[in-house]
């Protein structure tokens, strides 16, 4: 965790940590030092639940070459995070997270841009939850206690694998129409919505927005429409 003082133009790095962290590309939960040992699991779900996209951004920055975990304690602890299923009427942080990355791409490469980004989606939540299941931390430690969804609780091979696919199809495929992506299921709760301010798109359709060439509403669903397309090409239900 670093800041600039725009005042003294100097860094602060309150944790101590944060500049070694940056040049080594270690992801750390922004806690003081002495909340980061044993048991972890309380800390660090306290900084969880006190901000937003705390797994987006994660995600994103697990998805750039070079950077990871600080620990593999907290690479459990974020894994627990995918697994663990959003609360009723709440769209799942990694469908807020595939849409945004999508909606990012150009639109002359579509297809297979986003195809292939999605693709890439799959193989870090693939090596994300295998840490989730290689852990030998007792619950409590590293991990809040989850159970598994039932295509994996049985799982005798390639389980990162089946699981992964589980909680890609729970979380994209199964939450893609209009009505939970574009209102949610409570459109009075805070972000109940994908895709809700113009900053989210691709640069090319900022420009049409600010020229009034479209409105938010249609090119959220026009976005929202091909996300799913992709989606459903590269997800198979079991």
């Amino acid at each position: 965790l670093l800041h600039w003082s725009v005042e003294h133009a100097m860094l602060i790095d309150p944790s101590g940590v944060g500049l070694t962290d940056a040049g080594n590309r270690d992801l750390r939960p922004a806690l003081p030092k002495d909340r980061w040992s044993a048991p972890p699991v309380t800390g660090w779900a306290d900084w969880y639940k006190g901000g937003s996209k705390r797994l987006q951004r994660y995600l994103k920055m697990v998805m750039r070459p070079g950077w990871h975990p600080f620990s593999k304690c907290f690479r459990t602890f974020m894994a627990s995070r995918l697994v663990e299923p959003a609360a009723e009427g709440v769209i799942p942080e990694l469908a807020n997270f595939v849409h945004e990355k999508l909606a990012k791409v150009a639109a002359d490469v579509e297809t297979d841009a986003r195809r292939q980004l999605l693709l890439q989606v799959r193989g870090v939540v693939t090596e994300e939850v295998k840490s989730f299941l290689e852990s030998q931390a007792p619950p409590g430690q590293c991990r809040p206690p989850a159970p598994l969804p039932a295509p994996v609780a049985h799982c005798v091979s390639n389980c990162a694998a089946v699981l992964a696919e589980t909680l890609l199809v729970r979380d994209l495929l199964r939450t893609c129409s209009p009505h939970v992506l574009l209102q949610g299921s409570h459109p009075g709760r805070r972000h109940s919505g994908v895709l809700k301010n113009s900053h989210l798109f691709h640069p090319t359709l900022q420009r049409a927005l600010a020229y009034k060439q479209t409105t938010l509403a249609v090119l959220r669903a026009k976005t929202v429409a091909e996300n799913c397309e992709v989606i459903r090409s590269v997800l198979t239900v079991h």
